[in-house]
């Protein structure tokens, strides 16, 4: 990553590589082969290799005194190769990129405006068979737009509730998703989607963070090839609890499980679990 200040604007730029690879090599005398071909014959041991390549840069644009301004592009090349003995799975070409753009605006002391846009788009396509190779044409794309209000409550404290309209879209030739077609597509819309969090210090060394959201209205339409049907389902309403602790200069960030407070885990319901899914650690030095 690089990154420059030019007088009221700043500029960044990143380039990020990552290479993965596994291969099961056969086993020489008379040791047990592990390969998913059940003949075990020569030449069919299982290999899988994954290449990203990506670039991106960002402006930042201090546009007055109440308002600065941001814009993001990110592009990457994914590309991998698949071989289980004679098939071989690859993709085919194409590459991944994310447009987003957002604002903040000091509209009072203790409130600031965040209107933000996103536009991202996956290529999913790729090759797949045998001595004969079939190709299919898959792609997610997506957009969504918002804005979210940030109210300090009190000294430290913070509120955030906001609004956004969102559509994915996926474009398939061949079922990946297991969403029941084949060909076609499959649109997402949500409008719009509404959602809120606090963030409270309940003294120094410990913060508590409730966050939630539910769509007011979504809709799924489905477009099989020669023919399709829409329909409106409900939007689940979704709530996350988490909490943070600080010890010295090491700060301790945990999410709770998002069944917990209708269980209570194992003393509640006898169900064991995992009861913080993700924990982060900061130590500042």
């Amino acid at each position: 990553m690089w990154g420059r200040k030019f007088g009221t604007t700043s500029l960044g730029l990143r380039l990020n590589r990552s290479y993965y690879q596994s291969k099961i090599e056969p086993l020489a005398g008379t040791e047990t082969k592990l390969t998913f071909d059940p003949t075990g014959a020569p030449g069919t041991e299982p290999s899988f290799r994954r290449n990203i390549t990506g670039f991106g840069g960002g402006l930042s644009f201090e546009n007055s005194a109440n308002m600065r301004s941001d814009i993001a592009f990110l592009y990457q090349s994914r590309t991998y190769d698949s071989l289980v003995t004679s098939n071989k799975s690859e993709d085919g070409g194409g590459g991944t990129y994310l447009l987003a753009a957002r604002a903040f605006y000091q509209w009072e002391p203790n409130v600031t405006l965040v209107p933000v846009f996103k536009y991202y788009s996956f290529d999913l396509s790729q090759k797949h068979g045998g001595a004969v190779q079939v190709s299919t044409d898959n792609s997610l794309k997506g957009w969504q737009a918002g804005v979210a209000g940030n109210w300090t409550v009190g000294n430290n404290d913070l509120f955030v509730l906001g609004v956004a309209f969102a559509s994915n879209r996926v474009e398939q030739q061949e079922d990946l998703f297991g969403v029941g077609f084949n060909d076609g597509k499959l649109t997402e819309t949500l409008a719009p989607d509404v959602f809120a969090s606090l963030e409270t210090h309940v003294n120094i060394w410990l913060t508590l963070r409730f966050g939630a959201d539910k769509a007011a209205y979504r809709k799924l339409k489905l477009e099989p090839t020669g023919g399709g049907k829409s329909e409106t389902t409900d939007s689940p309403f979704s709530m996350q609890i988490g909490a943070g602790v600080k010890l010295a200069t090491l700060q301790l960030d945990a999410i709770l499980d998002s069944r917990f407070p209708q269980t209570m885990g194992w003393l509640g319901s006898g169900q064991p679990g995992v009861y913080f899914p993700k924990v982060t650690a900061t130590y500042a030095f």
